[in-house]
């Protein structure tokens, strides 16, 4: 089932909508989970009320030499169920993936998406992972892939690139 809600048509073309197909006792059901925002940042700062202070938003990283391992960073997104099947227990994951396909890490939790006073959906919940120390093996085009529950629902591509050259003055 679909429910109605609140419209954002200006906004529709800004999220990532992805059908995930859970299999479940006779039938099957779609789970459809809607991503509004995924980036990643220097760091951020939860303060009064749920608000979120979300501090350095970047899409490239400066690497002097590669193999080389980066100090870190923080990814914020979050996923909001549109249907009632998408309500409940959830594993959410993050997956970093390097420019030949291979994946370098991968990390998740379970998460509890209960509905509640969303004005996104039926429910959300926010997805923020603090990555420390990150391998990069070679520049180039890297992505970072959100999961839930084993299946890509959104996908950020960033940047691992030699500094630039110093500007020549004229």
């Amino acid at each position: 089932k679909r429910h109605g809600g609140p419209r954002y048509a200006r906004w529709r073309r800004c999220y990532a909508e992805v059908t995930i197909v859970v299999p479940l006792i006779r039938e099957l059901t779609k789970v459809v989970f809607r991503v509004p925002y995924f980036m990643m940042a220097d760091s951020h700062q939860e303060i009064d009320r749920g608000k979120l202070n979300i501090l350095g938003v970047f899409d490239r990283i400066y690497l002097t030499a590669v193999p080389k391992q980066y100090r870190g960073f923080t990814v914020i997104a979050q996923v909001v169920a549109e249907t009632e099947d998408g309500l409940g227990r959830h594993r959410l994951g993050l997956r970093l993936v390097r420019p030949t396909s291979q994946t370098t890490l991968e990390i998740g939790g379970d998460a509890d998406i209960a509905m509640g006073g969303s004005p996104m959906g039926l429910a959300s919940v926010r997805f923020v992972a603090g990555l420390h120390n990150v391998d990069f093996y070679e520049y180039g085009r890297h992505r970072l892939q959100l999961l839930a529950d084993g299946n890509v629902i959104a996908e950020l591509p960033f940047g691992v690139d030699p500094p630039p050259a110093a500007s020549q003055p004229r």
